[in-house]
């Protein structure tokens, strides 16, 4: 299990390098092994996975799969927060800080579908 895990990390990191360097289909194709890798009880890793992968659909414009992501990985980490106990501040300041970034990750998708559907009504 920590294989695989470390595995997901690793080509996290590499489609991150990727997607920088604009090789945007590498780092999507990159993000997807990583998601397919992480262990499905590993709900923080998925859900890292899936913001990292929304930020790429949102360079791509692809806004409508950056919203399924970013949904997925809020509902993830709502999950995983539900579960620590309160005296645990340094895992739920890192929750609070992927529950922001997806949440963020939402409203840039949904205004960018917002500016496309105007474009399209002006055409």
């Amino acid at each position: 299990m920590q294989q695989a895990i470390t595995t997901a990390e690793q080509l996290c990191a590499l489609a991150e390098r990727s997607a920088r360097a604009k090789q945007l289909d590498t780092a999507r194709l990159l993000f997807g092994k990583a998601l397919d890798m992480a262990p499905a009880d590993e709900q923080l890793l998925r859900a890292s996975i899936r913001l990292g992968r929304a930020g790429l659909c949102l360079m791509a414009d692809l806004a409508e799969d950056a919203l399924e992501d970013a949904s997925a990985a809020w509902a993830a980490v709502q999950r995983e927060a539900a579960e620590v106990p309160a005296d645990h501040a340094e895992v739920l300041a890192l929750l609070d800080t992927m529950s922001n970034s997806a949440l963020s990750r939402m409203a840039h998708a949904k205004a960018a579908l917002g500016r496309r559907a105007a474009l399209a009504d002006l055409a």
